[in-house]
C-alpha cells in the first residue's frame, strides 16, 4: 500500500494488550529517560483554553489516575525499551505501511488519558494511527478544509490546538481492543475517552523522502485512556 492514506480508515491490530497494563507502564516510568517521560493535567473540554501543567506521581499510576484527570505519555519507546520496536512494526505491517520505502524520524509512544477526560480540538502534520489495546477511545475526525490558512501554518509551528467549532465528523471511530484506525495530515479531529473498557494508542512518526519532515511525516506514538485500575487505549500513526 502507498504510504499515503486519504481519506481516514479502519483496521485491525493483534497488539499484545499485556504491553500495556498500568502496572507495566508504572515500569516503564521508572525506567524512562527524563526527556522521555511526562505527567500533565488533562484538558477539560473540546477546546484548550489553557496549557497543561506539569505534575508529579505521588502514587501508583492506577491511583493517580483515580483521583486527578492526567494526560501521562512516554515517547521514543523502542529506543530504551527494545520490546516495544515489535509492537510498532507490527502496527505499521497492519495499517498497510510499505516499509521497505525508507522511512525517517520514527517514534513510537505511549499515552494515557484518565476516563472521560477529553483531548481537545488538534490537528497534526504528521499522518497518525491509533489502535485500542484495552479501554475504549472514540475518534472524531473532519476534513482539512476546517483549518484556516493560519491554522495551516501553524501547525509548522506547534500549533496543533485550535479554537472550537461545529462540525459534523465525516469519520468516527469507536476503538476498543483490537480496533484501529489511520488518518492522514491535517485532518482536524478530538476524541473522548471512556470508563467502559481499558485501552491504548500506538504512533508512529514516518517521513519519506518525499515529504518535509517538519509537515507530511508520520508520527508513532502508544497511547492509552484509563480504567482507575487498567491501561485504556492505543494509537497508531502511518507516513
Amino acid at each position: 500500500m502507498h504510504p499515503v492514506i486519504s481519506p481516514p480508515i479502519g483496521f485491525r491490530h493483534e497488539l499484545d494488550t499485556a504491553l500495556f497494563t498500568l502496572e507495566r507502564i508504572d515500569d516503564l516510568l521508572r525506567r524512562a529517560p527524563a526527556a522521555n517521560r511526562h505527567v500533565r493535567t488533562a484538558d477539560e473540554g473540546k477546546e484548550r483554553t489553557q496549557s497543561p501543567e506539569d505534575v508529579t506521581l505521588e502514587a501508583p499510576l492506577a491511583d493517580e489516575l483515580a483521583r486527578r484527570p492526567l494526560h501521562v505519555y512516554l515517547e521514543d519507546l523502542p529506543d530504551w525499551a527494545p520490546e516495544y520496536g515489535a509492537a510498532r512494526d507490527h502496527v505499521l505491517d497492519a495499517a498497510g505501511v510499505d516499509r521497505s520505502q525508507k522511512l525517517y524520524n520514527q517514534t513510537c509512544n505511549i499515552r494515557v488519558f484518565t476516563p472521560e477526560a477529553p483531548v481537545s480540538l488538534h490537528a497534526d502534520g504528521e499522518t497518525q494511527v491509533n489502535c485500542g489495546v484495552g479501554g475504549r477511545t472514540i475518534w472524531h475526525f473532519g476534513p482539512p478544509g476546517l483549518l484556516e490558512e493560519e491554522e495551516h501554518e501553524a501547525l509548522l509551528r506547534g500549533g496543533q490546538f485550535l479554537r472550537w467549532r461545529d462540525y459534523e465528523p465525516t469519520h468516527s471511530f469507536d476503538l476498543h481492543p483490537g480496533d484501529a484506525c489511520a488518518a492522514p495530515p491535517r485532518w482536524v479531529h478530538w476524541l473522548e475517552a471512556s470508563r467502559a473498557r481499558a485501552g491504548g494508542q500506538l504512533r508512529d512518526r514516518l517521513l519519506d523522502g518525499r515529504r518535509d519532515p517538519g509537515a507530511e511525516g508520520v508520527r508513532g506514538q502508544l497511547a492509552a485512556a484509563e480504567d482507575p485500575r487498567r491501561a485504556a487505549t492505543a494509537a497508531a500513526r502511518r507516513p
